[in-house]
Order: structure tokens, then C-alpha cells, then sequence
């Protein structure tokens, strides 16, 4: 999932240095972009393409933000008489664009939303619940490491913490996780629907996100997936160890804590992990999952099918049609994607289509690697699926030339990879659309028009 923004500006904080990786920056790919200018934002001189950054300073009053709410931010002075934060930068992250939803505020399952054009919005509109929660920190030099999630926040002691037998999460870590005390719990910002925690304990790091609203189902399907490509031996993910509900309301995932490093990270290792990846993750299930699971918000729906044109007509392009049509009565774009869906038997006549294990998602917010440099793949919205789908999400990939060649060395680019390749986008487009509206239709009827 993305949004398109890119900004022109240097960094307020030390007038140079490099942004650091995906767990502070938006990514966005070369094809997704588009020039916003709105006076709260900015970017590093020496930036990652397409990360943006709020400066707080006026922003923070202006949306009556109270400095406790932003993690490590200081008493500046007052604005009519009120307290506010001293000039502060936060990114303006993926999760935060995504979180605020007009109605309320409110927020669905799984992932969540943005208004429409939010990205559009003066500093004076923008809705508290925007404001990411991630401090940023401007990095020099190659030595630059960076946590998975972003930097912590506020410090939490082990004295204030929950007893074990009234928190489920403590009580795993502490017995089957095989720690004997939990040092430090550090919040780490960035989310609306989960809160992500770092547990530091005296046997190393756990990574902890919990959902105070959701039961465990969504939580499951992450794991399934993450187990399902960490089964495969083939690319690191963040290892799931345990899934539970919290006791009241809500549940929890604890997962492996992985320390990334710098930005730069191999694309042919990354480009020929992934086809490995695909070839050794197969199965004669067909195509489908072993649950359901989300692509953003949205419901992904995998029941095993023999056909994979079948499959891609009905649970894929066929859904995100009757969505559309469901949430904005736009019966052009229905009427000739139903065109374009029956025309699908033709356009994969002949093409060799095996069920390999898909990430799903696979763009560049949901990509980094280790402080070894080894590639590392989060957040999936795994199924087993036609091995070209997963570059439906390349335009916000970003991959490189070296990226297809080592991937094509592993599993042979087929004849008419490109015009199919478009299907698949328009599959994550209409799934924009359907998530943030109209900004995304005039993508997928583009792609529509090709075919029909």
C-alpha cells in the first residue's frame, strides 16, 4: 500500500546527512508520484526518493496537539496562552497518512485509512490523529544503524509494567520466550490500529504489536504468512512466535525483533531470494491460502482453486470491481472490467502458471535488510498465486534493472510478462481505489482501456 506524495525541500534538522531506512520514511516509487506543496512538509537534502517529513513547530499548535501526545518533544513556549512542543520533526510515515478516516476518525480492521487528498491538506486541517508519532534523526555516514520500527519513544521501567499473570504478553516472554526479567519497554510510534512495542529483556529483544479492538484472526493470518516464507529457508522475515487474545478485549503478536541497517541494500540478492523464495514455496493445493487474510484493509479472500485464471477473475479482479461498484455506484469501471475479465482465458492462453507462495504486497515500505545487508520482507498478504503477481505493487517497488535480471536468471521471464504484469497492478490499484478513492480510478480505467 502507498500514497503519492513527494515533496522539495532540505532538512531542518541538520541541513544534510541521509534519512534513515523505511522505518521513518514513506517510500514511494518513481511512478507514483506527485508534486505536493504544503508548507508543513519537507524532506532531507539527502533524502530517499519520495520520503516526507512534517515540521511540527506551527503544526502542532495549530492542530491543538498537546506535547505529551508526540514521543520526546519539549515544552516551547505557548500559542495563545497554551503550552506547545518546541520545533520538532516527525515523519509523515505510510501508517500515519493512512490513519485518519473522516468519519470520526474511526478505523476498520487490519489496516488503516486517509481521507482523500489528504496529502493535500494545509497545516491548519490537518486532523490530530495525522500526525505520525515517530521522532525522525538525521544519520551520516554508512555506519548508520537503525532499529526495525522506528526509534522508541518514551521510556517505560520494568517497575511499571504489568504483572505477568495479568499480562499474556509478559508472561510468554518470561516463560517460553525464556527471559527471567524484562528490562525496558519501549513504545515505538507510527501506528493507529496496532501499538508496537520493543521489549528489551536479558535475552535479547521481542518485537510486540497489539490490537486493543481486533481478536487474534487478523494477527494469525500475519503469521501464517510470515511462517509460511520463513518455512521456504530461502529470505529473512521477521520470525512470529506467538498469537494470542488479550484478557478483556483485543490480542497480540510477538515476533522476532530484527535490527535493520543502512538504506542501501542488494537488489540482485533481493531480486534472487525472492524467485527462490517462489520456486521452493509451492504446493499442489492449487491456488489459494489456508486462511484468509488483508491486502490493507481490505478482505483477501483464498479458497483453493485449481484454475488460477479462475482464481484471478473472481477473488482478485472481480471483488475490487464489485467493491467499486458497491462503494461509489461507478458502473463505467465495473461494466468494462467485467469486459476485461472475460477476455482473462485469452490473455493467459498459453502460459505456463504454477502455484508459488506470493508475499502479496511487495513494495518498498515492506522491504529493508539486515545490519548484515541481507534482504528482509515484511508485512505479507501471503497466498500461493501466479509467480508474476508479485510485481503487481512495482510501481511503488522501485526495483532495479539488477533486480529483474537475477530474479528472471532463477525462474525464466515468459513471453507477454509486461502485458500481464499490468493486470496485476490493476488488481493493487482498484484496491487504492476502493481504500482511498478517487485519486487511483483514473490508473485502473488506463489499464482497463488497454485490454477492452
Amino acid at each position: 500500500m502507498a500514497l503519492r506524495t513527494s515533496m522539495r525541500s532540505t532538512c531542518v534538522t541538520c541541513k544534510s546527512g541521509t534519512l534513515p531506512h523505511r522505518d521513518v520514511t514513506l517510500f514511494l516509487g518513481n511512478h507514483c508520484e506527485s508534486e505536493v506543496s504544503t508548507g508543513a512538509l519537507h524532506l532531507g537534502k539527502h533524502r530517499r526518493p519520495g520520503t516526507s517529513f512534517f515540521n511540527t513547530s506551527t503544526t502542532i499548535a495549530s492542530a491543538g496537539v498537546s506535547p505529551v501526545f508526540l514521543p520526546q518533544s519539549r515544552s516551547g513556549g505557548t500559542v495563545k496562552g497554551k503550552p506547545t512542543a518546541k520545533p520538532t520533526r516527525f515523519p509523515l510515515t505510510r501508517t500515519a497518512l493512512h490513519c485518519w478516516r473522516e468519519h470520526e476518525g474511526s478505523h476498520e480492521a487490519g489496516r488503516p485509512h486517509a481521507p482523500q487528498n489528504a496529502w493535500r491538506l494545509k497545516p491548519r486541517e490537518l486532523p490530530t490523529a495525522f500526525f505520525a508519532r515517530r521522532q525522525s534523526r538525521c544519520v551520516k555516514g554508512s555506519e548508520a544503524r537503525v532499529n526495525q520500527y522506528g526509534p522508541p519513544g518514551e521510556l517505560i521501567p520494568g517497575a511499571a509494567m504489568a504483572s505477568a499473570e495479568s499480562d499474556p504478553v509478559r508472561h510468554w516472554i518470561t516463560t517460553e520466550g525464556g527471559a527471567t526479567q524484562i528490562t525496558r519497554i519501549w513504545p515505538i510510534g507510527g501506528g493507529c490500529i496496532n501499538d508496537a512495542s520493543r521489549y528489551d529483556t536479558d535475552v535479547g529483544p521481542f518485537f510486540v504489536k497489539i490490537n486493543r479492538n481486533e481478536g487474534p484472526s487478523m494477527f494469525a493470518a500475519e503469521q501464517a504468512g510470515l511462517e509460511a516464507m520463513h518455512n521456504t529457508g530461502t529470505i529473512r522475515v521477521p520470525r512470529p512466535y506467538k498469537v494470542g487474545p488479550l484478557p478483556r478485549r483485543g490480542s497480540y503478536i510477538i515476533m522476532e525483533y530484527i535490527q535493520f541497517g543502512a538504506s542501501n541494500r542488494s537488489q540482485a540478492v533481493l531480486g534472487e531470494q525472492l524467485a527462490e523464495m517462489h520456486l521452493k514455496g509451492s504446493t499442489d493445493r492449487g491456488f489459494g491460502f489456508h486462511m484468509d487474510n488483508t491486502i490493507g484493509s481490505t478482505p483477501q479472500h483464498n479458497p483453493w482453486t485449481k484454475d488460477w485464471v479462475e482464481f484471478f477473475r473472481v477473488h482478485r479482479l472481480g471483488f475490487q470491481l464489485s467493491l467499486a461498484q458497491q462503494q461509489y455506484n461507478d458502473q463505467d469501471i465495473y461494466v468494462k472490467g467485467q469486459r476485461l475479465l472475460e477476455k482473462l482465458p485469452e490473455i493467459f492462453s498459453g502460459v505456463h502458471v504454477q502455484p508459488v507462495l506470493l508475499h502479496g504486497d511487495l513494495w518498498s515500505g515492506n522491504i529493508s535488510a539486515d545490519v548484515d545487508g541481507n534482504p528482509v520482507i515484511l508485512d505479507p498478504a501471503c497466498y500461493y498465486g501466479h509467480s508474476e503477481a508479485e510485481f503487481g505493487m512495482s510501481w511503488c517497488a522501485s526495483f532495479s534493472p539488477s533486480f529483474y535480471n537475477a530474479y528472471f536468471k532463477v525462474i525464466p521471464k515468459q513471453p507477454g510478462f509486461e502485458t500481464r504484469v499490468e493486470l496485476y497492478k490493476l488488481y493493487h490499484y482498484l484496491n487504492h481505489y476502493n481504500l482511498f478513492g478517487s485519486g487511483y480510478r483514473s490508473s485502473c480505467m488506463s489499464i482497463i482501456k488497454q485490454f477492452v
